[in-house]
């Protein structure tokens, strides 16, 4: 009897998936090393109006991400939303080369 789908195999090969960098859309990107950081310590997030989620099919991973913790940090700093989404990119294989530098700065 087989415990998962296609095996240990399948598992690895999913795990492996999970670690992929998330994708960027046109336009999308972290904000800058440099950004002033102040302003985001006042302003809250927001949660965001139905109608202005983006079709899941063209939706990167990037903002998949971003519309997540935006449920999780709604009334909160954004400067927690932005510290979250700094620790998604660092836990992938790969991310913008600043992003180290940007959550250390914080």
């Amino acid at each position: 009897m087989v415990t998962y789908e296609g095996g240990f195999d399948a598992v690895v090969k999913r795990m492996q998936a999970r670690q992929d960098p998330l994708s960027f859309a046109k336009g999308e990107a972290l904000p800058a090393r440099d950004i002033d950081l102040a302003p985001l310590k006042s302003k809250r997030v927001q949660a965001i109006d139905a109608k202005d989620v983006p079709r899941a099919k063209s939706i990167s991973g990037h903002m998949r991400k971003s519309m997540e913790l935006n449920e999780e940090f709604i009334g909160h700093p954004e400067l927690c939303k932005l510290h979250g989404l700094l620790i998604a990119h660092l836990r992938k294989s790969d991310q913008p080369a600043h992003t180290m530098d940007l959550f250390t700065r914080l």
